[in-house]
């Protein structure tokens, strides 16, 4: 953040989701440097740091960016030209990936760290948003102050859920290929276990959001048909799993959605942030 050129004014808010404040010392070291306000917030939960991190903003536009990601100079002007040019309510920027060099290419290939293919201006749809490198016009926001639902606290997927309640309500969210952040994957995070438990997330979070309105006998015979389609594409992720590692991860993904889908319906959320990663 220090090193942005041609960029809105900005204030920087840090919230440390750790009640022995093991980011502080990091944090205050560019106290000097940059106008920041470092929070702790001592109850576990991804949503309602983000809360506490809007809350005391006061900006008329947000933006967000994890704490393992670092961003390229002109990232803030990129972001703030697109919201310009396009009128948008909230723009998504690229992502691109440093992986750790044990991380294997089964892993490395297998979808869930694919940057976006959407060129600038493009309309984003909800299953495609983040708030990794993401820009956010305040009065866009269902609430001002909390507009993540803290249901998702320990389980991640309340930024993909809140850009969705946006896009329904009417708002654009669109893409930027030059607001660039890159991302560091180390192989705690980026290894065959980490990606199925991510793939089960984001199938219970696909029920979370599409699958509530319907009738609980179809919400089932629906649940049903993804157990199927899970065994089918883990079949498949095996028979690759030796010939062809990209194919083999992306059947990997597959069925991890498919099975997360039909754990979801009978009530099961994974907890993906239960302990600190």
């Amino acid at each position: 953040m220090v090193a942005q050129e041609n960029s809105p004014s900005f204030d920087v808010v840090i919230v440390d989701n750790d009640r022995e404040k093991s980011a502080k010392a990091v944090a205050l070291a560019f106290r000097d440097k940059l106008p920041l306000t470092y929070l702790v917030e001592p109850v576990r939960g991804i949503a309602r740091c983000r809360n506490r991190a809007v809350a005391t903003s006061r900006s008329p536009f947000l933006a967000f960016i994890d704490d393992d990601e670092w961003a390229t100079p002109q990232w803030l002007a990129a972001l703030e030209r697109e919201s310009n040019e396009s009128a948008a309510d909230a723009v998504i920027g690229r992502v691109e990936i440093v992986f750790d060099s044990k991380v294997s290419e089964l892993v490395r290939r297998c979808g869930l760290f694919d940057p976006s293919p959407l060129p600038d201006g493009a309309i984003v749809p909800w299953y495609m948003t983040r708030t990794g490198n993401a820009y956010v016009r305040r009065d866009a926001l269902p609430d001002r102050d909390a507009p993540f639902s803290t249901r998702y606290d320990l389980i991640g997927g309340e930024d993909v859920e809140l850009f969705r309640r946006m896009i329904v309500s009417g708002r654009r969210v669109v893409a930027s290929t030059t607001a660039l952040v890159f991302e560091h994957r180390p192989i705690r995070r980026a290894n065959i276990r980490w990606v199925f438990r991510r793939a089960l997330r984001n199938g219970g979070t696909i029920v979370d959001c599409e699958w509530t309105a319907m009738a609980p006998l179809l919400r089932l015979r629906q649940g049903l048909q993804c157990g199927w389609l899970g065994a089918r594409e883990l079949a498949r992720a095996g028979a690759d799993w030796r010939r062809e590692d990209g194919n083999a991860g992306r059947h990997l993904v597959a069925s991890g959605e498919a099975l997360g889908k039909l754990l979801r319906v009978f009530g099961v959320r994974i907890m993906e942030y239960r302990r600190h990663t």
